[in-house]
């Protein structure tokens, strides 16, 4: 009777562990296909630009959104909106340095899907083909200059079958992971160099199965 039971509690074993793997997908992020676009305001104008993501991944069940993370390579950070080489180049090294995001000691931010909420989906067309777009809000982790925050957002998964795309933006405060530089709510009398405290983060993702 325990040699039945041993077999019994193996065959279980199994039966959930490919059970599990059927129904359990991991989408790597192609970080070719795959940006961030940061936006940043002052008095009377703002600057633009990109990061590229150094790795990432979304967790899928049974087609539901349930998890994921983004590692962002801080080193590719870029502006796009100034023409002229030199005061491009002058405002990103200012970015990357310790009155921003302090690339040297911080080298990577990242964000971590904890929980997933559905909040509906619909057929849409693209390049005359049909997909599916699921709608979720997502609660996560923000992680920047070794500073973490909890942050929640929308997220568009965009199903090609084969391969998902993901869309959303996130709203930070940069006060809330020590980027004080030019900030209103730390100095007075800063004139037409007040910097706002928000950025906009527009991230779009691709990734193909992992599992297959």
């Amino acid at each position: 009777m325990k040699k039945f039971n041993h077999f019994f509690v193996l065959g279980l074993f199994i039966i959930l562990v490919a059970f599990q793997s059927d129904n359990v997908g991991s989408f790597e992020v192609n970080t070719e296909h795959s940006t961030v676009r940061w936006t940043g305001y002052k008095i009377g104008s703002k600057h633009e630009g990109e990061l590229k993501l150094k790795e990432g991944g979304l967790d899928m069940v049974e087609g539901v959104l349930k998890g994921g993370k983004f590692v962002v390579d801080m080193a590719t950070l870029s502006c796009t909106d100034i023409k002229d080489a030199d005061n491009n180049k002058k405002l990103v090294d200012h970015l990357k340095s310790g009155d921003f995001f302090n690339v040297e000691a911080h080298p990577t931010a990242s964000f971590t899907i904890n929980k997933t909420i559905p909040y509906g989906s619909e057929k849409v067309k693209g390049n005359g083909q049909e997909y599916t777009k699921d709608t979720y809000k997502v609660l996560g982790d923000l992680t920047i200059k070794g500073i973490t925050k909890p942050i929640k957002t929308k997220i568009d998964i965009y199903d090609y079958e084969s391969s998902i795309s993901g869309v959303a933006r996130l709203e930070i405060d940069r006060s809330d992971f020590d980027i004080r530089y030019g900030s209103g709510s730390f100095f007075d009398d800063l004139g037409d160099k007040l910097i706002y405290d928000e950025i906009r983060l527009d991230i779009q993702v691709s990734a193909r199965s992992a599992t297959k």
